[in-house]
């Protein structure tokens, strides 16, 4: 069997996680970049700053298990001719996913965006990825039901409807389904379904993206690890690594054992050993801090796991760490941009001029991280780079003041939302 190609070029699938999918034609030389930026337009995503960084590629080789989002750069065709050489292309596939659940993703405004988000957490959820109790597993489903079907029908939605239709095993999380009888299932989501407001009803999917923001860790990526710097802490742990930093979870139901905010993180890396770890801030007061658990005396401020995916994890964080860089990047700029033209407006051209000098003063701790930005992620030049040097670049510009303040305060914010 050999590549399928059309006028000269490779023809690939790429499935999204609602089980529907897109057919690519792809260059001999096209990346996972090239791969991106086509599927959003497709998918009819608005352009918006480092939109490529924000959504990734998948290869899952057995058609279930993905792995990492792939590099940026990673070129597509060897990858597809590889599946072709190892006898699996009838059930290797990519997957388009959301790679990181930054503010753009959490809470979208645009309805593509808002849809890549929805079906991601339905994936979570259904598959047992994002623990939910089973009161909240029955309103997701409603919502769900609400997106798929629309408006309750009562000689429609009768008793029995969802078994019936083969539904339950789409809305109701893997792990929770044959708690219950599936009439009870069956019974409970349709009520449920009947008793949705009229912001439900018109807004399904934003509703179920923000009940899954009330979890911690939603979003996060999942890695097993190990832990023997605290005996509080069972030996075989989860670390999820997400916008807010690292979750320390138990390995059964995801409970939250510890969590390692960017507010508090001072250093993360990986080592060959292999490991993963974090520094916290010397003598860092922890009042949020999840449980009583700390580092033991000689391990001082580093909480330090064993884990074959260290590498993995640290360049997620290191991600994540760009990523809310940017964001800070763009509100200044955006800030200086407004304040430039409020000042031009009021004092003329020789105000304009003055004002321009000192927003350019102001913006150049912000130029100096664009470009440390831009190397991490620049394809060719992060091919040149050690992976543990670009982060070390990021998280001593996370560890600047200025950057620090304004990381800080958004933070506040964040966990300001999350309480209303």
């Amino acid at each position: 069997m050999s590549l399928r190609r059309i006028d000269g070029k490779v023809c690939i699938v790429v499935h999204l996680l609602d089980n529907s999918s897109r057919q690519l034609l792809v260059e001999d030389a096209s990346t996972v970049h090239d791969v991106l930026t086509d599927l959003a337009v497709k998918q009819n995503i608005k352009p918006f700053p480092g939109m490529n960084n924000v959504f990734g590629l998948c290869e899952a080789r057995d058609g279930v298990n993905m792995g990492m989002c792939l590099p940026i750069g990673t070129p597509i065709v060897p990858i597809v001719s590889s599946w072709l050489a190892n006898k699996v292309s009838d059930t290797a596939k990519f997957v388009f996913k959301i790679r990181l659940f930054a503010n753009v993703v959490r809470a979208p405004e645009d309805k593509s965006l808002c849809y890549m988000s929805f079906i991601q957490g339905v994936y979570e959820v259904i598959t047992g990825i994002l623990p939910v109790t089973a009161d909240e597993a029955i309103s997701l489903a409603a919502l769900q039901m609400q997106v798929k079907f629309g408006n309750s029908k009562p000689t429609v939605h009768t008793k029995g409807f969802l078994s019936r239709s083969g539904q339950l095993k789409g809305m109701v999380p893997a792990p929770l389904l044959l708690r219950r009888a599936m009439s009870a299932w069956d019974e409970d989501i349709l009520a449920r379904h009947r008793l949705l407001n009229a912001d439900a009803r018109a807004n399904p999917m934003r509703l179920y993206c923000r009940m899954l923001l009330s979890r911690d860790f939603y979003g996060a990526e999942y890695f097993s690890a190990g832990q023997s710097f605290s005996s509080a802490m069972p030996e075989s742990v989860v670390l999820a690594v997400g916008l807010s930093g690292v979750h320390v979870l138990t390995l059964e139901d995801k409970r939250i054992l510890d969590h390692y905010s960017f507010a508090e993180i001072n250093r993360w890396g990986f080592t060959s050993d292999p490991t993963f770890y974090v520094d916290l801030k010397a003598q860092m007061s922890r009042p949020d801090a999840q449980s009583t658990i700390k580092p033991t005396a000689e391990a001082g401020n580093r909480f330090t796991f064993t884990t074959k995916h260290g590498r993995d994890a640290s360049d997620l964080l290191t991600a994540y760490a760009t990523r809310i860089l940017e964001e800070i990047n763009a509100r200044r700029d955006a800030g200086g941009a407004a304040a430039a033209a409020a000042s031009s407006g009021a004092a003329g051209g020789a105000g304009a001029a003055g004002s321009g000098r000192a927003a350019a003063a102001a913006i150049a701790p912000d130029e100096a991280a664009t470009r440390i930005q831009a190397m991490v992620r620049g394809a060719r030049v992060r091919e040149d780079l050690q992976r543990e040097a670009a982060a070390v670049r990021i998280q001593a510009l996370m560890r600047g003041n200025l950057a620090r303040m304004e990381f800080d305060r958004m933070l506040e914010e964040a966990e300001a939302e999350f309480d209303e």
